[in-house]
């Protein structure tokens, strides 16, 4: 899977230092303004899926110094493939949020955490206002256009701006091995993207595969997020054995996350 000519690489890299488990994006780094971390395979964020649940709350622990936070300020949600978004700010850390599917903050004192194993976890920041948010956009949220309802939450209720915004993607589920069928693919149709650019049927078969992070690009467009400022990944999940995968693992896989905080 490859980022579109129009937007940016996403530039997710592995640690460079023995002691380091996490992913960062350079793509990131160079605009600034927020700390984040990706989990890879081997360092399972989830409380219940997973062989290893039993050590989670240390990992959770670790993922949270490695970008300069605490657990004691890291909010999560059981995400509900859905439109929720919450507005959370410091008082809400070490809480676990139902049926929440992102969250928005201005308040550089939480760290927001969403999780995946093929999903795209999407990450949106306006540099200007110091408006920070991050969502869950699975196939299902991506055809409701979580996206957008978390824009809508950043401008309408914290002030951000997007024209100033940037935006990028975790590892994910890629064009390449995500393949669905007709059901999906009509649903796909019916949202606000040119379906054409981010479905691919398979020749002679009833499947088709389907680009989520060029899906979610388009959507964060039309919110005036410039091409260029959205990081698109280069890795699939499915594929690439580094990272958690529902489709690869099943349903039993451990979960990755992507954790982030205004700097």
């Amino acid at each position: 899977m490859h980022a579109s000519t129009q937007n940016a690489d996403a530039c997710w890299s592995p640690p460079h230092v023995t002691d380091e488990i996490f992913w960062r994006s350079s793509f990131v780094n160079e605009l600034g303004g927020v700390k984040h971390a990706f989990a890879p395979l081997g360092c399972n964020m989830s409380k219940t899926s997973g062989s290893d649940t039993d050590s989670t709350i240390p990992r959770r622990v670790k993922a949270c110094a490695a970008i300069g936070s605490s657990i004691e300020r890291l909010v999560c949600a059981k995400q509900a493939h859905e439109q929720n978004i919450a507005v959370v700010g410091a008082k809400d850390g070490r809480r676990v949020l139902e049926g929440v599917d992102g969250f928005a903050t201005d308040d550089p004192g939480v760290t927001l955490m969403a999780f995946t194993a093929d999903c795209p976890t999407v990450m949106v920041f306006d540099p200007t206002q110091k408006v920070l948010g991050l969502v869950h956009s699975g196939w299902k949220g991506s055809c409701l256009n979580v996206v957008a309802a978390l824009i809508a939450t950043m401008t309408e209720t914290l002030g951000a701006n997007m024209s100033a915004a940037w935006a990028t993607i975790g590892p994910c589920a890629g064009g390449c091995c995500y393949e669905i069928k007709q059901d999906v693919a009509e649903q796909v149709e019916a949202s606000t993207v040119d379906a054409s650019t981010v479905l691919r049927h398979a020749t002679n078969e009833s499947k088709f595969y389907l680009n989520l992070p060029m899906m979610i690009a388009a959507q964060l467009q039309q919110w005036g997020i410039a091409p260029k400022q959205i990081g698109l990944p280069s890795q699939c999940t499915i594929c690439d054995t580094r990272f958690y995968s529902y489709r690869r693992q099943g349903p039993n896989a451990g979960q990755a996350a992507l954790l982030a905080r205004i700097a």
